[in-house]
């Protein structure tokens, strides 16, 4: 019984005074430290800006006239690993091949070998 006295003596201090010993670890959050940058939910005030309809954040619309085949079977052909090559839609192309030569549409500049 005695230990049981000596260890609320002990510990009824420490409860007590913990709240106000804690209270200054509030200086270290960083989302409330003076002159920082404070989370407001910016991006989705924006977003919901931007939406024709806000409400298709919750939940979206089909389209008319889709029915989902052309996705079903793009996604069975990525299962079986049958994806289709993207068609080549670029002006340029990049990459791969050796140099070509050069042209030079200056006034008496030589094109170098």
């Amino acid at each position: 019984m005695m230990a049981r006295a000596m260890t609320v003596r002990v510990l009824l201090p420490v409860a007590l005074l913990a709240p106000i010993a804690l209270a200054g670890c509030d200086i270290t959050d960083p989302y409330k430290a003076p002159g920082l940058w404070r989370p407001n939910q910016a991006n989705t005030i924006d977003r919901a800006a931007e939406a024709a309809n806000p409400l298709d954040f919750a939940r979206g619309r089909g389209m008319p006239g889709a029915d989902g085949q052309a996705a079903a079977a793009a996604v069975g052909r990525l299962r079986r690993d049958q994806v289709k090559a993207l068609p080549d839609t670029s002006i340029v192309q990049i990459g791969g091949g050796g140099g070509g030569g050069g042209s030079s549409s200056g006034g008496g500049a030589e094109q170098a070998p």
